[in-house]
């Protein structure tokens, strides 16, 4: 079939038809890898579907959206890993739509906003973030969303400002980080389009990304500011030192590297400082108030002077540049600065800011992930805008190379298992992960933390008879174990956290429930060997919350023959109404 003479196609440059077909297969590949994968739920993935079980305007570490989103696609598609991680597919090809979209705007070039949508993809995150429904998939869907939406409404349609407002509450419903980008925004309308400031188009966007908030303000207020108090505390745990400083700092760089891949984020660097000279955002001694002065003495301003133009021409000074004033930085503010500006503050707003926290306690690769999306946007406008090398167009190739390599491995891991089979020596109990001569600790291996919960759940189903009043109650220390027994023991029963004064607070604290459980027995999960836990369950007796011990079952998780986890089952006789106290100060 000719898709050039297919009705379908016809006005399509060739650009948009590759991207078409490169989303079609993106999304379709995605889909079917979640409904045939061997991966199990992420601990924080079942803890997710354990919220959306309890519906509710917040909980403790996050807003609500992501249990609803969850509570959504169980109803629908049922209650399986399927179900749930094809929310993921569906913001992860969302999200492409936009960097796409965003791009061809800024740049008003189809071939540099398919390079964007393909270097996103390049990213090894992508590989993971496409299948897996943590908060990170629906927070890129509406923070790409926001963007695009933002860049609109700067072009002079009013309507856009109300939708960025709703893109921006739906952000803030997924994770209060949204607010980063409210920054952004800000600082950007501040230092290059202040005009802005005396329209009723910000104020808007604000008043609506604050009403969709109220709810979730009340219910912080009736559960004692938990959510805030959680968020506050980021940078405040853990003692400081320089040393203890400067890891945090080489493991926030080192996750950065591994998340993207290395060649890339030096490309993204680069890209971020072309960003900044086109936006002159290191230059604010340059000329432009002579520019400024005339434009002002002729009575022109931001807020007025388009009242009596038409919406086609005043849209295309808004987008241009053409008349504006000069920038906070007494730059004039041509198209070409502002939306180097618009990239680079988008992206590096929220970059400077994780970097910050990691000059006080220990992150995450991913907690910056959102500042990828403008940065691959920034890559592609300046890539096409400079002579290419052949050295550069090689270094290119091998980063795209290098992610998409690192990303289909970590997909596709268990060859690793079956290869370490064959050169592990003839012992009983193989821990490590051998690869001839070479071999590393399985516990290292990051897709070990999707097994164990299947393995948990069949052993713990043996203990558990549905509708029986005198049936063991299932309870763990680590909220991730507690969300892996719910959603994986037969009949997914209430689950619950124990907390024997040396943990942080989490959800299940808030649910409560204990008062029910008295004389109960239960059965209590620890994630290391009988010798390692032990302590643990000696401390558990030690309080009085139970009798005695009563036995316990050891469950080993494999990856072909590698041992990669070992679970204790403590049964724990006559629960006795103990009241546990967390450590309200660990939040």
């Amino acid at each position: 079939m000719n898709l050039e003479k297919h009705h379908l196609f016809q006005g399509i440059s060739l650009d948009r038809k590759v991207f078409l077909g490169v989303l079609t297969l993106w999304t379709f590949g995605n889909l079917a890898f979640v409904h045939m994968t061997h991966f199990g739920l992420a601990g924080d993935e079942a803890q997710y579907w354990d919220w959306s079980r309890h519906l509710d305007w917040g909980y403790y570490s996050k807003p609500p959206m992501i249990a609803w989103i969850i509570a959504l696609l169980t109803r629908i598609g049922g209650t399986s890993e399927a179900a749930i991680r094809s929310g993921a597919v569906i913001f992860a090809s969302g999200t492409l739509v936009f960097i796409y979209a965003l791009a061809r705007r800024i740049t008003q070039r189809e071939s540099t906003a398919l390079m964007a949508a393909c270097m996103s993809l390049a990213m090894t995150s992508s590989w993971a973030g496409s299948v897996m429904l943590t908060i990170d998939a629906p927070m890129a869907f509406f923070w790409a969303f926001a963007m695009y939406a933002f860049h609109r409404a700067m072009a002079g349609d009013r309507g856009w400002w109300l939708i960025t407002g709703v893109a921006l509450g739906l952000g803030m419903l997924t994770k209060y980080t949204m607010l980063v980008l409210v920054v952004s925004f800000l600082a950007y309308l501040i230092l290059f389009d202040r005009g802005w400031l005396r329209r009723p188009g910000p104020y808007l966007m604000l008043g609506i990304m604050l009403l969709a908030m109220i709810p979730v303000i009340y219910w912080n207020i009736v559960h004692d500011w938990v959510s805030v108090r959680h968020t506050a505390s980021i940078g405040t745990r853990g003692e400081k030192s320089f040393g203890r400083t400067v890891a945090h700092i080489l493991e926030f760089a080192g996750g950065q590297l591994g998340i993207v891949s290395p060649i890339l984020f030096g490309f993204f660097a680069w890209a971020m400082a072309v960003m900044a000279k086109k936006a002159a955002v290191f230059r604010p001694w340059a000329s432009g108030i002579n520019a400024a002065k005339s434009y002002e003495m002729k009575g022109g301003d931001c807020a007025h002077g388009y009242e009596n133009e038409p919406a086609q021409e005043r849209e295309r000074e808004m987008t241009t540049g053409a008349g504006l004033p000069v920038s906070g930085f007494g730059l004039r503010s041509s198209a070409l600065q502002k939306n180097a500006a618009y990239l680079f503050l988008c992206a590096m707003v929220l970059f400077g800011f994780y970097t910050l926290v990691a000059f006080t306690r220990k992150t995450e690769p991913n907690w910056p992930i959102c500042a990828y999306l403008p940065a691959v946007i920034a890559f592609a406008w300046a890539w096409h805008d400079r002579p290419r090398t052949s050295r550069m167009r090689k270094l290119l190739y091998a980063g795209v190379i290098l992610g998409c390599l690192v990303g289909v491995f970590s997909r596709t891991t268990e060859w690793l298992y079956r290869a370490s089979a064959r050169f592990a020596p003839g012992n009983a109990r193989i821990e490590n992960v051998y690869l001839g001569p070479l071999h590393f600790r399985a516990k290292k291996e990051p897709t070990n933390r999707l097994f164990g919960g299947r393995e948990l759940g069949r052993a713990l189903s043996k203990h558990i008879r549905e509708n029986d009043p005198d049936t063991p109650f299932i309870c763990s220390e680590n909220y991730q174990f507690v969300a892996w027994a719910a959603f994986y023991t037969e009949g997914r029963p209430r689950t619950y956290c124990v907390n024997l004064g040396d943990r942080r607070y989490n959800q299940y604290d808030l649910w409560g429930g204990w008062e029910t459980l008295v004389g109960r027995d239960a059965l209590f999960i620890i994630g290391d060997p009988p010798e390692v836990a032990r302590p643990r369950i000696e401390k558990a007796l030690a309080l009085g919350a139970f009798e005695k011990l009563d036995g316990f079952e050891v469950v080993n998780v494999y990856r072909q023959q590698t041992l990669i986890k070992v679970f204790t089952i403590a049964r724990l006789k006559n629960y006795t109404g103990y009241r546990w106290r967390p450590d309200t100060e660990q939040y």
